[in-house]
């Protein structure tokens, strides 16, 4: 809470004009946002940060805006103890945020894997799991095309394609539905299946299409500075 408070209190002090700022973007920074919208629905406080820090901190940065608010904090003792804040928190909440994730594995991990040791079983999958979100961070350095894939991908998937999809078989085992009305159920959520899959696949190309763009531009430029060194 102090690390927010210190946020919120720089991006709201000294506010420019926002009539400074462009009226509307591309197509391909709204997919962009697309993807950002569904990971952050997957919780209410989620989804009021990212609308506060998203525009307080536009309005304040503008198009300099980076993938994360702190990365654009200035320099000073005040806005450093606001990361070390940020980065107490996440040291003591990450075995709570896998919480969800172990519930998930650990019980095949046990019934596979019983010639080995309780504790073993657990410390192994805590370090195995932490290894994979250290191995996907390291793949995936930009916060915001991490965050758009994944929202995409499986935000999209869960809103968007996978409920209309159940919604169908569900009506084919239904006898109280006359034809007419599963014919108009099924049109229904075959729409809103495919208008999902629209949603899906091109909120999860554009990330990654980004990303390998910001790459290649990246490399490229190093290569140009080397040469010129």
């Amino acid at each position: 809470m102090i690390g927010l408070a210190i946020v919120i209190w720089h991006i709201c002090t000294d506010i420019p004009n926002p009539e400074r700022l462009p009226e509307s973007s591309s197509f391909w920074s709204t997919c962009l946002f697309f993807g950002k919208a569904l990971f952050a629905v997957e919780s209410v406080a989620m989804f009021f940060l990212y609308v506060i820090f998203g525009f307080l901190g536009f309005n304040k940065y503008g198009l300099n805006t980076m993938a994360s608010i702190s990365l654009n904090l200035p320099t000073g003792w005040m806005f450093m103890f606001a990361k070390f804040c940020f980065g107490v928190t996440i040291y003591f909440s990450y075995s709570v945020q896998l919480y969800v994730a172990l519930s998930i594995i650990l019980p095949p991990i046990h019934r596979h894997f019983e010639m080995f040791s309780y504790m073993r079983r657990e410390i192994f999958s805590r370090v195995t799991l932490a290894f994979v979100c250290v191995a996907v961070a390291a793949i995936f350095p930009k916060l915001d095309f991490c965050i758009s894939l994944v929202g995409a991908f499986a935000g999209g998937s869960l809103a968007l394609l996978i409920p209309p999809l159940l919604h169908i078989l569900m009506i084919f085992g239904e006898k109280d539905y006359s034809i007419f009305m599963k014919c108009l159920v099924i049109t229904y959520d075959t729409i809103l299946t495919l208008s999902g899959l629209f949603c899906v696949v091109l909120g999860t190309y554009v990330p990654i299409n980004d990303f390998i763009k910001s790459e290649f531009s990246d490399g490229a430029i190093s290569a140009n500075v080397t040469l010129v060194n």
